[in-house]
Formats: C-alpha cells, structure tokens, sequence
C-alpha cells in the first residue's frame, strides 16, 4: 500500500473520532468551540440541539469519506505515478467538502427548525 493512501486516510479518521468527541462530550455554550448558528447562540436548548446535530453529521461524514476513499482508492489500481498523485489530489478535495458538508448542514437545519416552530422543546 502506498504512504500516500495512508496519509488520505488521516482526515476520515479525524473526521470520524472528532464526531464521536463531539457527541459524547459537545463544548459548552459560548466556548471558542461549537458550531455556531448566527441569531441562536443564546438559547442553550437550540446551542446542545446544533451541537448533538453535527457531532452526528461529522462520524457519518467521516465514515462515507472513508468509503469513498478506499473505493476510489481500488478503482485507481496504481499506487505510484502521476494518475495516482492526481486521483490523490482529487480525493483530498472531496475530503475537504465532507468536512464543510456537517457544518453547512447543521445551520441550514437549525435556522430551518427555529423559523418554523414557536418552540424548540420538541426538537430534543
């Protein structure tokens, strides 16, 4: 196997234990850490919901990425040359936006589900 299908494994891997992290330990409300949902910080019902959400999407994100890794990875074949550099390259781009996706995913439900509910309690 080469060092280069190693080393695009380490974001999947970051991806997936930081999610696990993330949901069994999410950051307090106000702290540096936290995905932030700009107009609902403040309610600390909808700060846990958005957190809990994206420690969710971020493992699921980090176990697709790791699925699309390896069979990306066997379809090339090759582990030397420039297609294998080049498919590289192509995998660690995919990579970055399943790192955004949780993020992106997250707001766009938390703003969706303040707006169309009077309440938040139900969404626990």
């Amino acid at each position: 196997m080469g060092e280069w299908i190693l080393r695009l494994l380490v974001l999947p891997m970051f991806m997936l234990f930081a999610g696990i992290i993330w949901f069994r330990c999410p950051p307090e409300q106000g702290s540096i850490l936290g995905i932030k949902v700009k107009g609902y910080t403040t309610q600390k019902e909808v700060w846990y919901y958005a957190q809990r959400l994206f420690a969710k999407l971020m493992a699921v994100s980090g176990i697709l990425t790791m699925l699309m890794t390896w069979i990306c990875v066997l379809a090339i074949g090759s582990t030397d040359g420039d297609a294998a550099f080049e498919t590289a390259s192509a995998i660690f781009a995919l990579q970055l936006l399943g790192l955004y996706l949780p993020v992106f995913i997250t707001r766009s439900k938390v703003k969706s589900k303040c707006e169309s509910e009077k309440t938040f309690s139900e969404l626990k």
